[in-house]
């Protein structure tokens, strides 16, 4: 006879829990819930308020528009790279001619986020790629450099040029002309997206023609059909920089007429108007939108362009899907026993990772590994955060370590944390949320980015236990066996 085992009811199992120190996976786990709907969906945008989910217009002037500032410090332990866009860290950015001033305009939508950051002419440029997934330049010229540690030579940008899963340091000590780069915070279609740069002359150029006579429409976009379209018909040119999952158009449209009905049946589409004015149909809406506007066409809603002057839009597809989103947290237990870890991707992005840990069994009740070669510690208290990261709010307003909630960090060289109280937020440059409560262990990868917000109602305290190497060791950790 086989013993039954069936799974405990919610209500036991809650208050199996109540007091006792169950990690959230395994009840999750136990009650059939998937926790890592969060994870990716947090860096690649921070989303809208209950209620925003059909939100389909956002116009410059109401975009979340901050200053930020980012300057070099070589002596921080965390990193050379400084980001400030909260009042509390602009307070502290050096008042000094080096130190990068620029303009960061935010437009989240449902399904991905915009960002268009300007720095004026003759403002040295400085800006550590966090969580962004694709950059447009709009306009300027700039150095793409690896972090220290990773591989890679400095890689030259121009306007036009389009990178995708970006990583790195972009820099320009004297520019001749404004910096205008457009952040698409957006997810990918493929599975293991690989990064890439498509300049302006690789993008592939097409031109389209449409009109409409009665309740008929028509497309030209081959030599002979363009030659036979009317005069009065709308003509556009696409450039289309093509990535693993996910593209970037920019149209340029030539004033007069209108283009075809289109109902988008894929994924919903962010818009960038970066030149003129526009009249979109979107659904049963219509918007006149101008340059510093933008727009997302909503899967499953048909509409139309009328061309009211020359005009430019850059376009990025937003195909949020939750089965794709990085997890929230790795499960523990087993045979190693795993240890969550900061890790670094094929494109050298940070995501969250685990370090098998092998144990040597000296009892029934008792595992212990062999010894492991350590440097120094310490223990510390740290600060406390008032709201989480996906907060409205938090973007100028976080905790008083944060930087806002597009700061990233290194952490220095490579080491071991214990939390012992309070809690943390570690996210990562693919959105997976490392969240740390008493008794969690967390090894900080050198080179590998991470934005800490210590959301607590304790202060924290924290064990750090270091280990041979130096900040540019970027590795995963191995135990001695």
């Amino acid at each position: 006879m086989t013993e039954s085992k069936s799974k405990p009811s919610r209500r036991a199992l809650f208050k199996g829990v109540v007091g006792a120190g169950v990690a959230l996976p395994k009840i999750a786990q136990e009650l059939g819930v998937n926790i890592s709907m969060i994870g990716e969906a947090q860096a690649q945008f921070l989303g809208g308020s209950m209620g925003d989910q059909d939100v389909v217009y956002i116009p410059a002037a109401k975009a979340q528009t901050l200053p930020m500032a980012e300057w070099k410090d070589t002596k921080a332990a965390t990193g050379a790279n400084r980001i400030a866009g909260t009042a509390a860290s602009l307070e502290r950015a050096p008042k000094d001619p080096s130190t990068s001033h620029y303009e960061a305009k935010l437009y989240n939508y449902p399904t991905g986020s915009l960002r268009v950051l300007t720095w004026k002419k003759g403002t040295p440029v400085v800006h550590q790629v966090t969580f962004e997934t694709e950059i447009y330049v709009i306009q300027g010229s700039l150095t793409l450099t690896p972090l220290p540690g990773h591989p890679g030579k400095p890689t030259k940008i121009n306007t036009g040029d389009c990178l995708f899963m970006p990583a790195g340091v972009l820099t320009n000590a004297k520019p001749s002309e404004d910096t205008i780069l457009l952040q698409a915070f957006v997810a990918s279609a493929a599975a293991k997206p690989k990064a890439k740069i498509v300049t302006a002359k690789e993008a592939q150029e097409t031109l389209n023609l449409n009109w409409q006579e009665g309740d008929k429409e028509f497309t030209a976009n081959k030599p002979d059909e363009i030659k036979k379209a009317p005069k009065t018909a709308s003509r556009f040119t696409t450039k289309r920089y093509v990535f693993d999952g996910n593209s970037v158009r920019v149209a340029n449209l030539k004033k007069g007429g209108r283009t075809n009905f289109v109902t988008n049946n894929r994924v919903d589409v962010l818009m960038y108007i970066a030149k003129g004015k526009i009249r979109r149909k979107e659904g049963n809406e219509i918007f006149e939108l101008s340059a510093g506007d933008t727009i997302r066409e909503k899967k499953g809603n048909g509409g139309w362009w009328e061309l009211i002057e020359d005009a430019t839009f850059i376009a990025t597809d937003a195909p949020l899907d939750p089965k794709g989103f990085a997890p929230t947290e790795i499960a523990t237990g087993g045979s190693p026993v795993k240890i969550l870890a900061m890790g670094i991707d094929e494109n050298n992005r940070s995501n969250t990772d685990y370090i098998d840990v092998p144990l040597q069994k000296i009892s029934d009740t008792e595992s212990i590994t062999a010894k492991q070669p350590g440097t120094i510690w310490r223990i510390g208290m740290r600060g406390t955060s008032p709201i989480a990261r996906t907060n409205k709010g938090y973007a100028q307003n976080g905790g008083a370590l944060s930087g806002g909630a597009f700061e990233q960090h290194l952490g220095g060289p490579p080491h071991f944390i214990g939390w012992m109280t309070g809690n943390n937020e570690n996210t990562m440059q693919d959105g997976s949320v490392a969240r740390l409560t008493a008794g969690d262990f967390f090894y900080v990868r050198p080179g590998a980015l991470h934005h800490s917000n210590p959301l607590s109602a304790t202060l924290p305290t924290v064990f750090n236990l270091y280990t041979p190497g130096t900040d540019t060791d970027i590795g995963p950790y191995k135990f001695v066996s």
